[in-house]
């Protein structure tokens, strides 16, 4: 029988070194590839255990450790982390990726919340707007403005002001006929000559039991004139003055580095939310879409 050379085995032993290598904290043989964040893991298992008897015995009263061990992921012996070109996990693997930390059992840490409840804290208000900012904003923050009141007014409590109607709503005409047939006349675009005509007839034997007191044109314009009283009138004047142009003063608030935190240079998404209920709002300067 042939005997093998110490070369051949000892190639073999380099071969095998290359494909496998020893875990120095788990004592077992992994693949090579991969290995440095199998070894960072059992290194970071490794520091857990011992950091956990330490801290229980250095100060008791500090840190209530509950007598249940801790259970920590299990490393299978005969699994095989799968690991891509990079040197990366891959999901579907038998084990965690190994740059993943978890916190420490024994501290009783919590997940941030988002803007809105750190804002409002757990519960947000009952009524209130909601602004999301673009993407491309100086301040990404989504804000939250509360319209509920903390006191709010009862419409019991609220006074309520019923306006009187008028005795004479059709003054300074003296009657509503008057009043209507000079409305008709100004709407129809009537001449002169046709209602003179139309007042002449109806004040005679074109309509019995008329109502109307007006009698021609010139009484009607009369009226009229009084009618105009009520409002104050236009006038015809000059005005000189001095004025800032609009177009300067608009480029003096772009160019204003101290205003830019205020500008409204992007558009945002704004929403009126009433408990589950939310409507986004579009009918604003900035609330383009």
């Amino acid at each position: 029988m042939p005997r093998r050379s110490t070369h051949s085995t000892k190639s073999g032993k380099l071969q095998v070194e290359r494909l496998e290598r020893k875990c120095r904290y788990c004592k077992t043989y992994r693949s090579a590839q991969g290995f440095d964040k199998h070894e960072a893991w059992c290194k970071k298992t490794s520091m857990i255990r011992k950091e956990l008897p330490e801290r229980t015995h250095s100060n008791p009263n500090e840190i209530q450790v509950d007598a249940t061990p801790l259970t920590l992921p299990a490393i299978p012996l005969s699994s095989r982390v799968d690991f891509g070109a990079n040197n990366e996990f891959v999901e579907g693997s038998s084990l965690v990726p190994m740059d993943v930390d978890y916190p420490s059992p024994e501290l009783n840490t919590q997940e941030p919340t988002n803007g809105r409840e750190t804002m409002y804290g757990p519960h947000l208000p009952q009524e209130y707007i909601k602004i999301i900012p673009h993407p491309h904003s100086w301040d990404p923050t989504t804000k939250i403005i509360a319209l509920n009141h903390a006191n709010p007014v009862s419409h019991s409590e609220c006074p309520t002001y019923m306006p009187q109607p008028e005795p004479h709503p059709w003054a300074p005409f003296k009657n509503l006929g008057d009043f209507e047939y000079t409305e008709t006349a100004i709407m129809g675009l009537l001449p002169k000559w046709i209602i003179n005509k139309q007042l002449a007839g109806l004040n005679s034997n074109w309509a019995e039991g008329s109502h109307l007191t007006i009698k021609n044109f010139t009484e009607m314009d009369n009226v009229l004139s009084k009618a105009c009283k009520y409002f104050v009138q236009f006038k015809h004047d000059i005005v000189t003055a001095l004025y800032q142009d609009p177009w300067e003063w608009i480029l003096s608030i772009i160019q204003d580095e101290s205003l830019a935190p205020m500008a409204m240079w992007n558009a945002v998404q704004k929403y009126h939310c009433a408990g589950d209920f939310e409507e986004q709002i579009y009918d604003e300067p900035n609330t383009a879409v």
